[in-house]
C-alpha cells in the first residue's frame, strides 16, 4: 500500500480491475504488486510490478500524488524480472526458459536507441 504522509490514506499502488469469479478474487487477495524502483530522481512517482489477473508482470509507473498508474512495459512470456538503470529506465530483463539441455536463465538487455530487447 502507499499512504500519504500523514498515513490517513492508504491506497494500493495499482487497482485491480473488479473479479468476475471467485477463484479471481482468491487470486487477487494472494497477490501482491511490487515496487521495482522507488525513482530517487522523481520524488512524485515509483515503479511498480502488477501481481496479479492477466496482467501480471506487467510495470507501471505510479503517481504517489493522485494515485494514478500508467503501464510502461507490458509482460512477455517467460520473462522473470527487470533492472533499471540509474535513470530509472527499463534496461535489463530476465527471462527463464527450458531448451534440450535444461532450464536456464537468460539476461536480455534493452537498446537505448530504440527500446529493443
Amino acid at each position: 500500500f502507499i499512504t500519504d504522509i500523514e498515513g490517513k490514506q492508504w491506497k494500493e499502488p495499482i487497482t485491480p480491475p473488479r473479479a468476475s469469479s471467485r477463484n479471481e478474487e482468491l487470486e487477487q487477495a494472494l497477490a501482491n504488486a511490487t515496487v521495482l524502483d522507488t525513482l530517487p530522481n522523481d520524488p512524485d512517482h515509483i515503479l511498480v510490478v502488477n501481481g496479479s489477473g492477466s496482467s501480471s508482470g506487467d510495470v507501471y509507473k505510479v503517481d504517489l500524488r493522485n494515485f494514478t498508474s500508467q503501464r510502461i512495459q507490458k509482460t512477455e512470456e517467460r520473462v522473470a524480472g527487470y533492472l533499471t538503470d540509474l535513470d530509472s529506465e527499463l534496461r535489463a530483463r530476465l527471462r527463464q526458459d527450458v531448451d534440450g539441455t535444461g532450464a536456464y536463465v537468460a539476461t536480455e538487455f534493452r537498446s537505448p536507441a530504440n527500446g529493443a530487447w
